[in-house]
């Protein structure tokens, strides 16, 4: 029981954000403005993730919009043109994404400040790149399209209210567990690491484990933001992982706080 009330305690204000939540299409209704709130709460996930990566960590990334189009070509290909279901392929992409990000981070966090958005400029460049030059898979410029609502066994996500509970419940555990991630022990060796990393270990903390653990859980974010991006339009072309949306996510941070993923979140 006492563990119980410190978790409500710890999260009043998420708790009475999702009661919020819950409650606001019975305002709005269905139409423009809950088409709305379903992409803040996509594009919510990817940011959250890259907060975490710099605003906690110090390590500024550029890709993080390549692995949201890693993420929504995933699950367009895998359901679309291979029929898989979309609850397994929403797995799949997770894992593949997160794959490929431990696989990236080993070079490229080997970088610092103004080299390392560099170096990750250069993968959401080559992403792009890859997604129009392989057009009889991607689509190419054209886009991919037929790409199925998600589904979880027999219930389909097919309406703009399905579709808003499901995103806004993601976020809302993505949310929580966030919180309590960044004030929790690995939360104060990310802060560590970002005021010096020198410091950091000579303090025993082992911050490249910890900058590559966070790339990855932060680009596994924008995959799963990715892959309900494409279930939720059904439709995507190469701009899901071009520049522009990677400057905008950054934009999205940085008016909202770097370090700031929620009310309580605070500034170290």
């Amino acid at each position: 029981m006492e563990s119980i009330s410190k978790f409500f305690y710890r999260n009043t204000e998420t708790i009475s954000f999702a009661i919020g939540i819950i409650l606001l299409p019975l305002i709005l209704g269905s139409g423009f403005y809950l088409n709305v709130m379903i992409f803040i709460a996509i594009y919510s996930i990817t940011a959250i993730g890259l907060c975490l990566l710099t605003g906690y960590t110090g390590q500024l990334s550029i890709a993080h919009a390549a692995f949201f189009g890693i993420g929504a070509y995933s699950s367009g290909i895998l359901t679309s043109r291979f029929g898989l279901p979309s609850s397994l392929v929403f797995f799949i992409s997770i894992v593949w994404v997160g794959i490929v990000a431990y696989l990236i981070g080993i070079v490229v966090l080997r970088f610092k400040s103004h080299y390392l958005a560099i170096v990750t400029l250069s993968v959401a460049i080559i992403v792009e790149v890859i997604i129009k030059e392989l057009s009889s898979i991607t689509g190419g410029a054209q886009g991919l399209s037929g790409i199925p609502y998600f589904s979880l066994g027999r219930i389909v996500f097919d309406s703009e209210m399905k579709l808003y509970y499901l995103c806004w419940s993601i976020l809302l555990c993505i949310l929580i567990f966030s919180l309590n991630l960044v004030n929790s022990k690995i939360g104060r060796a990310l802060k560590a690491t970002k005021e010096g990393e020198e410091i950091a270990r000579i303090m025993g903390i082992n911050t490249p484990k910890y900058k590559n653990s966070i790339f990855v859980l932060s680009s596994i974010y924008a995959a799963l933001a990715g892959s309900l991006y494409a279930h939720y339009v059904t439709f995507i072309t190469p701009q899901v992982a071009g520049l522009p949306f990677a400057f905008e996510i950054i934009l999205m941070i940085a008016f909202g706080g770097f370090t700031k993923i929620f009310i309580r979140s605070s500034r170290h």
